[in-house]
């Protein structure tokens, strides 16, 4: 089935459609997948704002920092209950403020390094610079690239240590 597509790189904004199995779940399809081919591919760039068209373009995981997770949602016969902590990461040039779900009793930050790369958060907002100054934009899900996040503030109670990533103190 095609969805619509949105992921942020470093420099710019991918949009476009994306084939993916029915049935399954944009988290599981990336975290499977190292490449992503989009079709109707719009990428604006941060820098000046000037956009490119392509009929396609190929997309590797690895340089995808965040990607909008749309409709439709997986399998409700999938779904377990689950804890949501505030989190904030800084990943390339994007802030994003978002719940991160997670099994009662789990600590958050270490749970998200026992994942997969592709992360899914809730309620988010993602903020970054481009030509026309700051941009926010609230997203219902957001799948982030752990591997790439640059720090990740937690509340007090969830800071224990993640390993490879600098956790950042409240203040």
């Amino acid at each position: 089935m095609l969805v619509e597509f949105t992921a942020y790189s470093g420099d710019c904004r991918v949009s476009g459609m994306l084939a993916v199995p029915d049935g399954e779940r944009l988290t599981d399809f990336v975290n499977r997948e190292a490449e992503l081919e989009v079709t109707g591919a719009v990428l604006e760039s941060h820098a000046d704002g000037h956009t490119v068209s392509l009929d396609r373009v190929a997309l590797s995981r690895e340089d995808m920092l965040a990607i909008e997770a749309r409709e439709p949602r997986g399998e409700a016969a999938r779904r377990v209950h689950t804890v949501r902590h505030r989190l904030e990461f800084r990943i390339g040039p994007y802030a994003i403020l978002g719940q991160l779900h997670s099994k009662p009793g789990s600590q958050p930050l270490a749970a998200i390094g026992r994942r997969p790369s592709m992360v899914p958060l809730t309620n988010v907002t993602i903020g970054w610079n481009d030509s026309h100054g700051l941009q926010l934009r609230d997203v219902a899900t957001l799948i982030v690239n752990r591997e790439l996040v640059d720090w990740i503030r937690a509340d007090a109670g969830d800071l224990p240590i993640f390993v490879g990533v600098p956790v950042a103190a409240s203040r």
